[in-house]
C-alpha cells in the first residue's frame, strides 16, 4: 500500500523523536502512559524538529495531551476509546482534549449505547435505587 512501519526492538523515550527525524516519521501510535514518558524526558531545542502530524492510541491524559502539544507541536491527537474490551468503541477525531468521542447516524443505529456515571472514588458505576446505572448527561 506504500506505508513504511518504523519499529524498534525496545520503546526508548530518550530515542524516539531522534528516529521519527532519521525516518520521517508522520504518523505515530501511542499506547498507555507512552505520551507522559515523552514529555519527561529532558528538554531538546530541536523537541518542535520532526515531520510528525498526528498521532493515533489510547490512554492519555488531559493534561499531558497539553503538555505533549505546548512541546512537541501542533501534531493531532486522535484518541480511541474501548480497545480495551474490544467489543465497542469511540474515536475522539475532533482532537477535543477530555472528550470521550463521538459517533455517527449508523454507529448510534446498530451499536446503540449508553456512557454512564462512574464514581472513581469506589470504582464502580453510580445506580439508582433500583440498581440500574445512570446515563450520564452530555457534556
Amino acid at each position: 500500500m506504500g506505508i513504511t512501519l518504523a519499529l524498534r526492538s525496545k520503546f526508548s523515550a530518550s530515542q524516539f523523536w531522534d528516529d521519527c527525524r532519521k525516518y520521517n516519521v508522520t504518523v505515530i501510535q501511542y499506547i498507555g502512559e507512552i505520551m507522559r514518558y515523552l514529555c519527561n524526558t529532558p528538554r531538546k531545542i530541536n523537541d518542535r524538529r520532526h515531520k510528525v502530524r498526528l498521532a493515533i492510541g489510547n490512554g492519555i491524559r488531559a493534561d499531558v495531551w497539553r503538555e505533549f502539544i505546548n512541546r512537541f507541536g501542533n501534531i493531532q491527537i486522535r484518541e480511541f476509546y474501548g480497545a480495551t474490551e474490544g467489543n465497542f468503541s469511540l474515536l475522539n477525531y475532533s482532537g477535543k482534549i477530555g472528550a470521550v468521542g463521538r459517533d455517527t447516524y449508523l454507529h448510534k443505529k446498530y451499536f446503540p449505547y449508553s456512557l454512564i456515571k462512574f464514581d472513581v472514588d469506589k470504582e464502580q458505576p453510580v445506580r439508582d435505587s433500583a440498581g440500574f446505572c445512570i446515563e450520564a448527561a452530555k457534556g
